[in-house]
């Protein structure tokens, strides 16, 4: 084999295995990139809530079964602190004043999270009885502004 034909040989191969690798990286790049909120793989329902400075709760009203375990994953899209609290009237009540005694600093608890500004954080709970409870923000003026949600629980 001459020279030149080897040249011409390697350099055939070389331009194959380049064109090999450039399809793969246009194929990777192509792919979807895998998305931040998997699916839950411990059979929870999962609920979207979306929190936001015009002082609302999206969705603001919200129907689960007695006896269920749901995850709320909260996202706080605006620009100040929000918190996402589930309890009846008196727990509602119960936690307004226990903000106010803290100044209206961002706490976590059982029924509730905090979220600064552009953050996400996920809550579960399980809805013992049927009837009905609030989920409130209670920084100064949000909840009196109507920034709350309703869930209704059915038997």
């Amino acid at each position: 084999m001459s020279a030149l034909h080897a040249s011409a040989v390697i350099g055939s191969r070389g331009r194959l295995v380049g064109l090999a690798v450039s399809a793969c990286l246009v194929v990777a790049c192509a792919a979807p990139a895998p998305s931040d909120s998997a699916p839950p793989t411990d059979g929870l329902r999962e609920v979207q809530v979306e929190l936001t400075d015009g002082l609302r709760m999206k969705p603001d009203q919200l129907e689960v079964s007695a006896g269920e375990t749901v995850r709320f994953v909260v996202t706080n899209a605006g620009s100040i602190d929000h918190e996402f609290f589930i309890g009846d009237e008196i727990a509602q009540e119960a936690h307004a004043v226990e903000m106010a005694g803290t100044g209206g600093r961002l706490q976590d608890s059982a029924n509730g999270v905090g979220l600064k500004p552009r953050t996400r954080e996920s809550l579960v709970f399980t809805f013992d009885q049927a009837g009905s409870v609030i989920v409130g923000c209670h920084l100064p003026g949000h909840y009196q502004a109507g920034m709350k949600a309703t869930i209704a629980i059915a038997p």
